[in-house]
Parts: structure tokens; sequence; C-alpha cells
């Protein structure tokens, strides 16, 4: 959240570039070199969510080694029916991750073209300095993902309530 806050500021302070009244000289060197970071940001905040996706993977596999370890037909099957919630929880995050990856790319490339369009005067490229970034915005990313991330998180939690009933414990277990 804090990241697409930034980035937020960023965007307001770097402008949308216009082609009907071109930057030149400094200022598109400015506007290149602030497109430029903000794809490297993009792609910070994309390794730092693969970090934790790991993290993740890692709790999924132990609860996949501990359902092989249940002798109860019923339990076993609600385990079961939990790690395919947890699966397309992860699954969202894998999703968040490609959208960020995404955006650092497409980043990128709008940078090169804002160079080749105002640094180096290639004016065949304004129409594509026009279209933009065209990936979803950092905001559309965040907000997709904790949309799809708290629907898949509701639902594990509710079956790992119904897990903990049919077993008959007192509290929620640990993920």
């Amino acid at each position: 959240m804090d990241k697409v806050g930034d980035v937020a500021r960023t965007l307001n302070t770097l402008g949308r570039p216009a082609t009907a009244k071109p930057p030149r000289g400094d200022e598109a060197r400015r506007i290149v070199a602030g497109y430029r970071e903000l794809a490297k940001t993009y792609d910070r905040v994309a390794v730092a969510i693969s970090q934790f996706a790991a993290q993740s993977t890692a709790s999924a596999a132990a609860l996949t080694g501990s359902a092989e370890q249940i002798a109860d037909a019923d339990i076993k099957s609600r385990v079961a029916e939990a790690q395919d919630l947890v699966d397309q929880r992860t699954q969202v995050t894998t999703v968040f991750i490609a959208d960020w990856k995404k955006l650092s790319q497409a980043t990128n490339n709008y940078a090169t073209q804002l160079d080749q369009a105002f640094v180096q005067g290639n004016k065949a490229l304004y129409a594509e300095v026009d279209r933009g970034i065209q990936a979803k915005t950092a905001q559309d990313a965040l907000i997709s993902c904790t949309r799809n991330f708290d629907r898949a998180k509701g639902a594990v939690e509710d079956k790992l309530k119904e897990l903990d009933e049919v077993a008959g414990g007192e509290g929620a277990p640990a993920e």
C-alpha cells in the first residue's frame, strides 16, 4: 500500500508527457529517468512479493505433509478441500506478482519510447507515447489482488473453522 502511494506521487511529479508539447533537453531526460526508476520500483515490489509467496508455499507444503498423516477419512477429505482453497489463495499471489512484473516491463518499455521520441527526436513514436503504459496500473493491481485475496482468505478461514469443529477443537488451527 505504501509503495502504491509512493508510485502515485512519483507519477504526479512526472506528469503524463504530451506529444502536443513534447518536453526537450533536460526535462525530457528527467522524465525518461523517472519512468526508468519507476520500472525498477515495480520490479522491486514484484521481488518482495515473490519472497512472501515463497514463505506461503512452504506453509502450504507443510499442510500437505500433515494431511497425509490423517487417518479419519472425513477429516482428511476436509483438509484436502482446505488445501485446494489455500492453493487458490496462492494463485491470487501468483497473479499479483505477474501484474507487477508486467507493469515493470511495460513501464521500462514506455521509458524507452519516451527516450526515443523526446530525447532522440523520433516523432514516429508519438502515437506509442500517447497510448501510455500498456499494463494495469499499480492501484488496479492492488485493488484486484486485495478483493481476490480477501475472498480466498475468507474461504480458507471458513474451511479451517469447519475443520476445527469436525475435529472437536476449541479454536481455529493455525495456517
